[in-house]
């Protein structure tokens, strides 16, 4: 396995098998050690566009993640065939979902034109109008750029570790890069053969403290070092699964007289939302308090100065969007 790239379905993998090797490393007294090369699919993915890149095999520029979620967020506000009592944010992170996924189940993009429902129209729309900013700015995403990378990029080859299945384009993928020279190997499952049992429970928040009591039953046995609990739509419930699985697994929790950090007992596989660390969620706070001091002094000049006043361009500017009071603000200054 020298010299070849582990690739992981997700970061917690990679972090959890790094940890490993190094791990191993201090067991055989090793003071310096090469670091493991481990890196998800879609880093893998990053890295063979720059190297192609690099190569002068492929030119345009990376779109990140976060970028191209802001992109679609723009794409959905701007529609003006949207609800406004819709989410654009939550639109859009859906939206940036189903594209990635018609890549990574090789769907044209025109297989959804002339679909019956409003919603297959509205994200028809939307990806003729991300594949227009794509293609104006030189912009390639992770989605698309999969089916762009050189198998050269992968030299001397990759390993795919901890993937149930791979996906229609991974596994295509694969069979390319391999059919150019490339090693391609497919760790095998370290997985076991165990008992399968149902529990009927009165709703999803039974389920929870049954799942609770089940994983505090395993871990009273010493031989059990970890134990996984699969929870559906984890990010949207992450404060209600944490607060049962608490009260089971670190019931002192419940004795605090307020709000304490998380318990070390277990963790999440779905992070806190910036917004809500504590420090973050007081800078916000602060900022939107400001932001009501303004909208407030903003009325006030209206009602004294008038709606063409200076007055008016310059609280406009600086307490809502930027754009309307910026433009206002350029005219008057330029007269």
């Amino acid at each position: 396995m020298a010299g070849l790239t582990r690739v992981t379905p997700t970061r917690r993998l990679a972090h959890e098998l790094r940890a490993r090797h190094d791990e191993d490393c201090l067991a055989r007294g090793l003071e310096v050690w090469e670091t493991l090369d481990v890196v998800t699919w879609d880093e893998l993915i990053e890295r063979m566009f720059q190297l192609d890149r690099l190569a002068g095999r492929l030119d345009g520029r990376w779109l990140p993640a976060g970028a191209a979620l802001l992109l679609w967020e723009r794409i959905v506000r701007e529609d003006p065939e949207l609800s406004p009592l819709l989410s654009p944010a939550g639109v859009a992170r859906a939206a940036a979902q189903t594209w990635r996924r018609m890549h990574d189940y090789v769907i044209a993009a025109d297989a959804i034109e002339g679909g019956g429902s409003p919603e297959t129209a509205a994200f028809a729309r939307w990806c003729r109008q991300y594949q227009r900013y794509l293609g104006q700015h030189g912009w390639v995403d992770a989605a698309v750029a999969q089916e762009r990378v050189h198998a050269v990029a992968a030299a001397p080859g990759i390993e795919l570790t901890g993937f149930d299945r791979l996906n229609p384009l991974q596994a295509a993928l694969a069979l390319r890069w391999a059919a150019a020279g490339i090693e391609v190997r497919q760790a095998p499952s370290a997985g076991r053969p165990g008992t399968v049992s149902r529990l009927d429970c009165l709703d999803a928040a039974g389920e929870i403290d049954a799942a609770a009591r089940w994983a505090a039953a395993l871990l009273d046995d010493q031989s059990v070092a970890r134990v996984a609990i699969v929870v559906p739509d984890l990010a949207r419930r992450r404060d209600e699964v944490r607060r049962r699985l608490e009260r089971v697994l670190a019931p002192e929790t419940g004795l605090t007289g307020g709000p304490e950090p998380e318990t070390l007992a277990f963790e999440l596989a779905s992070a806190r939302p910036l917004s809500r660390q504590p420090v973050v969620a007081a800078a916000l706070d602060l900022l939107d308090s400001n932001r009501q001091i303004v909208g407030f002094v903003l009325n006030k000049s209206r009602a004294f100065f008038g709606a063409d006043s200076y007055g008016y361009g310059y609280g406009y500017g600086y307490g809502h969007d930027s754009d309307e009071g910026a433009a206002e603000r350029k005219g008057k200054h330029s007269g």
